[in-house]
């Protein structure tokens, strides 16, 4: 009789544990409010617009971490050539170097000429495509008699190519991310508001694509300054002048130096004035005292 009561008690004990942790269970569930297989919402993350120069650094913060966007270009060189000489005819050195230009696939973007009575100079600014710049050199400096000076200087502008580029690219790519973000604006101060980025953001692609065509122009093609020149003979020897010359030069030299001692005269009049008076009073005196004298 004790054996079957205490089996009894044990059966109802395991039996009030189920239930309590059943209803324990489904208390828990309740009080966080999630029925089975429902998550919890979550927020929606609100989008901030950043300037364009903040995005920018964006931008190029991401490409530097990933290393996807690297630029991969040959050496950019701006050569430029300086050469001044002397020739044998300015005229037939002029049609020279406009042939020369013109096999080399060059251009001539500026010329000018003086004649200024003993030389005729002549200044020349060819662009020539950079394969032909040497040989370009060459062949004008055939034309010269006498070659005063050359300098050729090259500029290595591979890092400043590849920078503009790069943020060239990343500009276009904060662009496109502010055009996404107008087509979802819904207001008129958000519209205004991404409209205005939008503006600033194109004006510095607008530069950054004018310096990026101004050094491309630069490399392909190189600059070649010229200054060449041809002496005048005639007006280096003047003939000699002849007697009757001289006799002329002489009596103008003559009549210039008279004017010119007439003038200095005038110039110092009160000093002449000073001395007369000075040379009357004295001449005066020595007469009075010549007539006191006694005979």
């Amino acid at each position: 009789m004790n054996m079957r009561c205490i089996i009894l008690i044990t059966l109802l004990l395991l039996w009030s544990c189920g239930n309590r942790s059943e209803k324990g269970a489904g208390v828990g569930d309740s009080e966080l409010g999630l029925e089975r297989n429902e998550a919890p919402e979550q927020d929606i993350p609100t989008t901030k617009l950043l300037s364009p120069q903040e995005e920018d650094f964006k931008q190029v913060k991401q490409t530097q971490d990933t290393d996807k966007d690297t630029v991969e270009i040959g050496k950019q060189i701006i050569r430029i050539a300086q050469l001044n000489f002397q020739v044998q005819d300015f005229k037939e050195a002029t049609e020279k170097i406009q042939q020369v230009a013109k096999a080399n696939q060059a251009y001539i973007s500026s010329a000018n000429e003086r004649n200024n009575g003993y030389t005729l100079d002549g200044e020349m600014v060819v662009r020539v495509p950079s394969k032909n710049f040497d040989k370009a050199i060459k062949e004008i400096l055939e034309i010269a008699i006498y070659v005063n000076f050359k300098n050729e200087s090259a500029e290595d502008v591979t890092e400043e190519f590849v920078d503009v580029i790069t943020r060239l690219k990343t500009k276009r790519e904060v662009e496109k991310r502010y055009l996404e973000i107008l087509s979802r604006a819904k207001t008129i101060s958000e519209i205004l508001e991404v409209e205005e980025k939008l503006r600033v953001i194109r004006e510095e692609i607008e530069s950054r694509e004018g310096r990026l065509k101004y050094l491309k122009n630069q490399v392909q093609f190189s600059t070649i300054h010229l200054n060449y020149y041809q002496t005048n003979e005639k007006y280096q020897k003047p003939p000699k002048a002849s007697f009757l010359n001289k006799v002329g030069e002489s009596l103008v030299e003559g009549w210039e130096g008279l004017l010119g001692f007439l003038i200095g005269l005038v110039s110092v009049w009160p000093l002449l004035i000073a001395v007369a008076g000075v040379a009357w009073w004295w001449i005066r005196r020595r007469k009075k005292k010549k007539n006191q004298t006694p005979t």
